[in-house]
């Protein structure tokens, strides 16, 4: 028997990993859908400190949601992470899931539009 037997091992702990790893992306993405409709309704890019247009008010809370629930979205990341680590996806999957978290935060502290911090602001 192979120590990285996968026949018989369900499929779902690989899928919730993968899905969970692409969380950052969603946050990225909600965060600049909310910024380029700000700046559809105002009719020029935001600029940080100038108040939400009220076409974009409907979805700061739950784009604030998403921010706030990606600990717990980390968390679940590595309890996935840790329930294959005795198969052969688990390589991969660490190096994508530390690719799509770690390039997120980098993005996210860059910021190269002003987006994130015209969300926070």
């Amino acid at each position: 028997m192979d120590a990285f037997d996968d026949e018989d091992a369900p499929l779902w702990p690989t899928v919730c990993a993968v899905v969970n790893a692409l969380y950052p992306v969603l946050v990225l993405v909600a965060i600049h859908l909310l910024w380029d409709a700000a700046w559809q309704h105002a009719g020029h890019r935001p600029h940080a400190g100038t108040s939400l247009p009220s076409g974009a008010r409907d979805f700061m809370v739950p784009t604030m949601a998403l921010l706030l629930a990606s600990p717990a979205a980390l968390l679940a990341n590595v309890i996935f992470l840790v329930a294959l680590r005795a198969r052969r996806a688990f390589v991969p999957l660490l190096l994508f899931a530390c690719l799509t978290w770690g390039c997120s935060f980098v993005l996210l502290r860059w910021d190269p539009w002003g987006a994130v911090f015209w969300f926070m602001d």
